[in-house]
């Protein structure tokens, strides 16, 4: 990268942090950033788009810099507007500003945007540039973007689960599995969502209140809070009912009784009325102004709500003998909690790849792993916890949301290449590696590959600091989904030796040097860091 790109990214960075700071209020707008830098690479001028109806990112960075924007470059997270709405059209504010250059990150696929902003910049002889900080932006935005290409809600499941499935004790006794931090990051969730989705039966037995509590800074309005009973069978008693806490909509069908629908209404909830074949979700609503939603489920087994091919990504909180259903990436079926032990079953191969707007959906030959495999099922592909989404003669798919492709190698994947894969360990089964969640902690290099004497091969992989600190000398590291033991570690690269089984039975036979490959360290060692830091904090 050269001196100019590099400067680029570093300026684009900026207006992503800057974009942040709307996250939570912007909506159903995008949180957008800009930086306005004079003729001489100055930075004059900042702003973010703060909520729906304020100024945009653009203007207020342009009012920041004044005279001075003139011959000079913004940097813009998103592409401006081209269309009157409540603000003026950010182009003619660019353009009556009389910057020379226009930097933008992504694409707006708005339909009143999508591309006309670009268009227009690039008539009036502005030099356009489209890219720098792409994929930053791209997982910042992705439930605005989600929501403007689909007309759905970017769903986040919440769920906490134990190793064994459940989600509290059999007698109803247990209250919590999580700790108060975990608690803390479902609220700070919360507060980034227009809603929170829970359906009759947690509602009936937890009884929660579901607003955002306990955020810095507090929240300006609470997420609306979205109850799906289909039946009637949620009394409209209780805070989830309480309308000085946050508002309420009750999703249900024609089913529902109407005395059930009294009551509901009587404290002040709205409601929708869905057919069954929507599984009671309000997709008029979230189509105009829903881009995010927390769904709150006490399941052990969750099903999207919006639609087979709507990516629902799943957070969770993790603790020793406990751990949440976080597993997979691609987030169109139902799951539970999975483990994987590094040990690859099959070699398969890419038989065909379909690159769409919300990701990918990828076909991989794997007779082994086809043969008893459904619809629903979780499988490791290069370590990248996938479910099926369909299943042919000897050969499966499986869809890959955007910050999926972006956060691990499987965008890089083409037709006819290798993959690693395993199914998800058993309780009857072996542990023959060490437990694997298939989530994938950074994309690392093969910086060198030796032959050695004994007929192995050393592999050298460099990873991010982030994640080498976590790596230790004859401990564990999945790489690609192969478990194996390290054999020396320095600031920036650990190596492995790798035994000819290893080589022929997995993708490393075919990994060159400055291949990428999925590195996932030792579950262990986070435990060991978040237990531990409290006492690094305060002392002994």
């Amino acid at each position: 990268m050269d001196g100019a790109a590099r400067r680029d990214s570093e300026l684009m960075a900026r207006a992503a942090e800057l974009g942040e700071q709307g996250r939570r209020t912007a909506p159903p707008n995008p949180w957008v950033g800009a930086v306005v830098v004079d003729q001489n690479g100055h930075v004059r001028g900042e702003g973010f788009h703060e909520r729906p109806g304020s100024p945009h990112a653009e203007a207020l960075a342009l009012a920041a810099a004044g005279a001075r924007a003139r011959g000079g470059t913004a940097y813009i997270t998103l592409e401006p507007c081209a269309h009157q709405g409540r603000t003026p059209p950010c182009t003619e504010s660019l353009i009556t500003a009389g910057v020379r250059r226009v930097v933008v990150a992504l694409e707006d696929p708005d339909p009143r945007v999508a591309g006309r902003g670009l268009e227009k910049l690039r008539a009036a002889g502005i030099d356009v540039v489209v890219g720098p900080g792409a994929a930053a932006t791209t997982r910042s935005l992705a439930p605005y973007l989600h929501h403007r290409r689909t007309g759905r809600a970017w769903c986040v499941l919440k769920t906490a689960m134990s190793l064994d499935a459940r989600t509290a004790a059999a007698d109803g006794s247990s209250r919590w599995i999580t700790g108060a931090a975990a608690r803390a990051d479902a609220h700070r969730l919360r507060a980034e969502s227009q809603a929170v989705v829970v359906g009759a039966g947690t509602a009936l037995a937890d009884q929660p209140t579901l607003t955002a509590r306990d955020v810095e800074p507090p929240v300006e309005r609470q997420p609306l809070r979205v109850l799906l009973d289909s039946r009637g069978r949620v009394p409209p008693t209780g805070s989830l009912f309480d309308p000085a806490l946050a508002p309420t909509l009750v999703v249900t069908t024609d089913a529902a009784p109407s005395t059930a629908v009294d009551g509901w209404r009587s404290r002040a909830a709205r409601r929708s009325t869905a057919g069954s074949s929507r599984r009671g979700w309000p997709t008029a609503s979230s189509r105009t102004w829903l881009p995010r939603c927390s769904v709150r489920a006490g399941s052990p087994r969750f099903h999207n709500p919006t639609a087979t091919r709507s990516p629902m990504p799943t957070r969770g909180s993790s603790w020793p003998r406990r751990r949440s259903a976080t597993t997979c990436a691609s987030s169109t079926s139902r799951r539970t909690a999975e483990m994987f032990t590094g040990i690859v079953e099959e070699l398969g191969k890419v038989r065909g790849i379909n690159r769409h707007d919300g990701g990918a959906r990828v076909e991989i030959d794997a007779a082994t792993v086809a043969a008893d495999a459904a619809v629903g099922d979780s499988i490791a592909v290069n370590g990248c916890c996938v479910t099926v989404v369909e299943l042919g003669d000897r050969w499966w798919a499986a869809d890959a949301v955007i910050e999926t492709l972006n956060r691990t190698t499987l965008g890089a994947l083409e037709v006819g290449e290798p993959v690693n894969l395993e199914r998800p360990l058993r309780p009857s089964d072996r542990l023959g590696g060490h437990l694997v969640q298939g989530h994938v902690d950074a994309v690392g290099r093969v910086d060198a590959r030796t032959g050695l004497p004994d007929g192995s091969t050393l592999f050298t992989f460099s990873a991010p600091a982030d994640v080498l600190r976590y790596v230790v000398e004859k401990g564990s590291v999945a790489v690609d989904g192969i478990s194996l033991t390290v054999a020396a570690v320095s600031d920036e690269t650990f190596d492995v030796a790798v035994i000819p089984h290893t080589l022929t039975a997995t993708t490393l036979g075919h990994k060159d040097t400055g291949a990428p490959v999925n590195i996932e360290v030792d579950l262990i060692a986070k435990y060991v860091e978040r237990l531990l830091t409290p006492i690094s904090r305060e002392g002994i």
